[in-house]
């Protein structure tokens, strides 16, 4: 059992790896053409620590924009 347990926890962290690299660059493609609206939409299924882990890989300069697009709660959240 042990070698199960340890194979699911690997597909889930590869998982949740994968869906971040997605978010990530559907993030960049959005904010790249000014679609803030669907950029603000991307993150509706994804939890904050999810999203922290999703900016950390974009460039500098997007931080801030995805910031604002963040509700106040879901900012502090993001941001601990």
């Amino acid at each position: 059992m042990p070698e199960t347990n340890n194979l699911n926890s690997t597909i889930e962290n590869v998982s949740r790896r994968e869906l971040r690299d997605l978010v990530r660059t559907q993030l960049q493609i959005l904010l790249e053409a000014g679609d803030l609206q669907g950029a603000k939409a991307i993150f509706l299924p994804v939890q904050p620590a999810d999203i922290a882990e999703t900016i950390k890989g974009l460039p500098k300069a997007m931080h801030t924009l995805v910031f604002r697009l963040l509700s106040k709660d879901e900012a502090i959240e993001v941001y601990k």
